[in-house]
């Protein structure tokens, strides 16, 4: 009998840790959008606290790393977007994401590392215009 009541625990708390994951899951896509509808009411400040949040709670929401950088990038914050675009190429490695560090680098004044995401986009999707 000490098994089966052991076998449940176990199952209940394997269960409990799954269900929490899952609400995390959804709260941090849930601060995402509403970073996403803060951004396009010019809410700068609220959209980026709300984008950290998101990824501190799910770390591969790698949509939201992108959106945060270019909220910095557009409102100059260069070196502070740099990680992002870093981090969303490294969750979701895509052409897209190699063109938007490259960018950032880029304007950043890191001209080598630029090049070779350039390279690196032009590689992941040779039909990418922005390239």
């Amino acid at each position: 009998m000490a098994n089966h009541s052991s076998m449940f625990l176990l199952s209940f708390l394997y269960f409990f840790g799954w269900f929490a994951a899952v609400i995390s899951q959804e709260r941090a896509v849930d601060l995402y959008k509403r970073g996403n509808q803060l951004a396009r009411e010019g809410a700068i400040p609220d959209a980026v606290y709300l984008y950290a949040r998101a990824v501190s709670i799910d770390k591969s929401l790698h949509q939201a790393y992108p959106n945060w950088a270019h909220l910095l990038l557009e409102h100059g914050q260069v070196q502070d977007s740099v990680p992002l675009f870093l981090k969303a190429h490294q969750v979701a490695e895509t052409s897209k994401s190699a063109c938007n560090l490259a960018i950032a680098l880029h304007r950043a004044g890191q001209m080598e590392q630029a090049q070779q995401f350039y390279e690196t986009a032009l590689q992941l999707d040779e039909n990418n215009e922005k390239a």
